[in-house]
C-alpha cells in the first residue's frame, strides 16, 4: 500500500482535532458537569463504561498522536514543507513505482483515462503491455474515439544503449524473450488500435507517463531495479514538470523513430529467430528496416 500523500496528512489534522475536543468533552467536562445535575443516574452507567481500563488506555494513546498531528500542523514545518513542493510542481511522491505489478493496473488505467493525449516512455513497459494488456485492450475500446494521441516511447531492442546494458548471455537470453513478448504484444494491440503509435529511441532511459497534464516521473537510482525506483507526480504546467518535459522528455521524442508495422513485423522476427542463439550472432545482424 502506498504511503499517504502529504495532502492526506493535512486533512488528518481535522480528525485530529475533532478527536481532543471529543476526548476532553468525554472525561473531562462531561463528568464535571453532568455530576452537578440531575440527570447524572441516568448518564452513570454511559461514562463507566467509557471509563473502563481497556477503552480508556486505547483512546489515550490516540489522544497523544492527534495532539502530535495537531501540533505538527500548526508549527508550520509539515504545511510549510508540503506548499514548496506543490509549488515546485510535485503533487505527489511513491517510494516504488511496481509498475509491473497487476494490483497497480487500476491504478495507471485511471491515470490515463480522461485524457485525450497519452504518452508512455520505458525501456520495454512489460507492465503495460504483458501484465495489463487485456485491461489496456478494453480501456481502448471503451475510450479510443476520445483520444487523439497515444504515442509509446521503447528503448531499441536493437541499439547501442540496450547492447551497453546487456553484461552476460543470460541478461540478454531475459532480455531477448522478454522484448519479443512485449512486441508481439503491440503488434497485436497495433492492428485493433490504430491510434498507437509506436517510437524506438537510443539513448538514456526514461521512465514516465504524461496523461492529463501530470507527468508521472520515475526517478532511476543506481544498481536498483527500474520497478523500486521512487516515482514523483509532477504537474506538467509547473517549473520542474516543464523542465522535464523540455529538456528531457522533448529531447527523446526528436532523435526518436516512428515504427511502422512493417518494420515492426520485422522486429518480432529478428528477435524471435535469435531466442536461442548467442548475444554476438543477434548484435552482428542489421537493424530491422521497413
Amino acid at each position: 500500500m502506498d504511503k499517504p500523500s502529504g495532502k492526506t496528512l493535512l486533512y488528518w489534522n481535522r480528525y485530529a482535532l475533532t478527536f481532543v475536543i471529543l476526548y476532553v468533552v468525554v472525561y473531562t467536562a462531561f463528568p464535571l458537569i453532568c455530576q452537578n445535575l440531575d440527570s447524572w443516574p441516568k448518564a452513570e452507567p454511559y461514562y463507566k463504561f467509557v471509563s473502563r481500563a481497556e477503552i480508556k488506555d486505547a483512546m489515550s494513546a490516540i489522544f497523544s498522536v492527534a495532539v502530535l498531528i495537531i501540533t505538527i500542523h500548526y508549527s508550520g514545518i509539515f504545511v510549510d514543507f508540503h506548499k514548496k513542493l506543490t509549488a515546485f510542481g510535485i503533487t505527489d511522491v511513491r517510494a516504488h513505482r511496481k509498475g509491473q505489478d497487476p494490483a497497480l493496473t487500476p491504478m495507471w488505467i485511471e491515470r490515463i483515462s480522461n485524457s485525450p493525449e497519452v504518452m508512455i516512455v520505458g525501456t520495454k513497459s512489460r507492465g503495460w503491455f504483458i501484465k495489463a494488456k487485456d485491461e489496456l485492450d478494453h480501456f481502448l475500446n471503451a475510450n479510443g474515439r476520445n483520444i487523439s494521441r497515444f504515442d509509446v516511447y521503447l528503448l531499441d531492442p536493437h541499439g547501442e544503449t540496450w547492447r551497453s546494458m546487456l553484461r552476460s548471455e543470460q541478461e540478454f537470453k531475459v532480455f531477448i524473450q522478454e522484448v519479443a513478448f512485449v512486441l508481439d504484444s503491440l503488434q497485436e494491440l497495433r492492428t485493433k488500435h490504430r491510434l498507437i503509435s509506436l517510437f524506438f529511441y537510443d539513448s538514456e532511459p526514461l521512465h514516465c507517463v504524461v496523461a492529463r497534464r501530470e507527468i508521472y516521473f520515475a526517478i532511476a537510482l543506481p544498481f536498483q531495479d527500474p520497478a523500486s525506483y521512487p516515482e514523483l507526480t509532477i504537474s506538467q504546467g509547473s517549473y520542474l514538470g516543464n523542465k522535464i518535459y523540455e529538456e528531457a522528455i522533448k529531447k527523446l521524442q526528436g532523435a526518436a523513430s516512428l515504427v511502422s508495422e512493417a518494420r515492426l513485423k520485422n522486429y518480432c522476427a529478428l528477435l524471435r529467430k535469435h531466442m536461442s542463439k548467442a548475444s554476438n550472432e543477434y548484435w552482428k545482424c542489421p537493424k530491422p528496416t521497413d
